[in-house]
C-alpha cells in the first residue's frame, strides 16, 4: 500500500541546529496493517508521520501510495485518503462551533473549492448515525458547542471526522499525551474498532509500553532515523512487559 524507497531527510539544513533523521530509510506499510511506532525523543517518530502526512517533504528518495508516486504532493492534497489525529483535543476541532457544524467543516475538508455542504436533516441524520458509533450518546447533542466537551469527547469526535469521506490511512500522533489513563484506554479501543471496522490502515505513535503491547499488529522501533526491531505480532509470538523495557533499555 504505503512505500518509502530510500528516504532521506535533514532538519534545518545549512544551520547550526542541523540534524540528519533519516539516511536511506526503507519501509513498507502494507494494507490493513496498525503499525505502533516507538522510539525516543529525536529518533524520527514525528518526521515519519510528517513525510507521510506531505507535511514535509524528503530530501532524496521516494513515497508511493497505492503505486503511485506521491513524494511531492502536499498534505492538502493527500488529506482526500490520509487522516491524522494529534495530542492536542483542541487541534482537531473548531471549539466555538457545534458538533454538526464541526462534521460539515469535516466534510469540506476534501471537497472542490466553492462546494459547500449544509447542515440539513440528510446530513444530520449521517452525523447522529456516525456519532452514535461511539456509544457515548452525544449522537442527541449535535447542536452542543465543542468547546464544553472533554478533551476525551473531543479526540473521540475528532477520529469520526477524521473518517468522513475516503480514508485510507490514519496517522495518530501520540493522540491519548493529554487525557488520563481511563479516558486514554477508551480512545485507543476505540482507535482500534474505528480502524478495524472501517477497513483503515494505521501508525500509532505512543510512549507508552502497554499501549505497544495491547494495540495493533506491527511494532517498529526507530532509533536515530534506523528502523532496529519491525516486529510482527502473532498468535504464536506475542510481546510481554520484560521484552519492551528490554527494547527501551538498549
Amino acid at each position: 500500500m504505503i512505500r518509502l524507497d530510500s528516504i532521506s531527510k535533514t532538519l534545518s539544513k545549512g544551520s547550526p541546529n542541523e540534524t540528519k533523521i533519516f539516511r536511506e530509510l526503507n519501509l513498507d506499510i502494507l494494507k490493513n496493517d496498525f503499525i505502533i511506532l516507538v522510539g525516543s525523543n529525536g529518533s524520527g517518530k514525528s518526521t515519519l508521520l510528517n513525510l507521510l502526512a506531505g507535511t514535509m517533504f524528503p530530501d532524496n528518495g521516494k513515497i508511493f501510495f497505492d503505486e503511485n508516486d506521491v513524494t511531492r504532493i502536499r498534505d492538502y492534497k493527500r488529506s482526500k485518503w490520509i487522516a491524522r489525529i494529534f495530542q492536542n483535543p483542541n487541534a482537531g476541532t473548531a471549539p466555538e462551533l457545534s458538533i454538526l457544524e464541526n462534521f460539515r467543516l469535516a466534510s469540506l475538508r476534501t471537497k472542490s473549492k466553492g462546494l459547500s455542504i449544509g447542515t440539513g436533516d440528510k446530513f444530520k441524520s449521517h452525523v447522529r448515525e456516525k456519532v452514535s458509533f461511539l456509544n457515548l450518546g452525544l449522537e442527541n447533542k449535535l447542536n452542543m458547542v465543542m468547546g464544553n466537551l472533554s478533551g476525551g469527547q473531543r479526540q473521540a469526535l475528532t477520529l469520526l471526522m477524521a473518517i468522513m469521506d475516503e480514508t485510507k490511512l490514519l496517522l495518530l500522533d501520540e493522540p491519548i499525551a493529554a487525557l488520563d489513563p481511563p479516558t486514554s484506554e477508551l480512545i485507543l479501543k476505540l482507535a482500534s474498532k474505528v480502524i478495524q471496522d472501517y477497513d483503515l490502515t494505521a501508525v500509532l505513535v505512543t510512549h507508552q509500553i502497554k499501549d505497544v503491547i495491547g494495540f495493533g499488529n506491527r511494532v517498529i522501533q526507530l532509533k536515530e532515523g534506523q528502523i532496529i526491531r519491525d516486529f510482527k505480532k502473532n498468535a504464536e509470538h506475542e510481546l510481554n512487559m520484560k521484552d519492551i523495557y528490554e527494547w527501551f533499555g538498549e
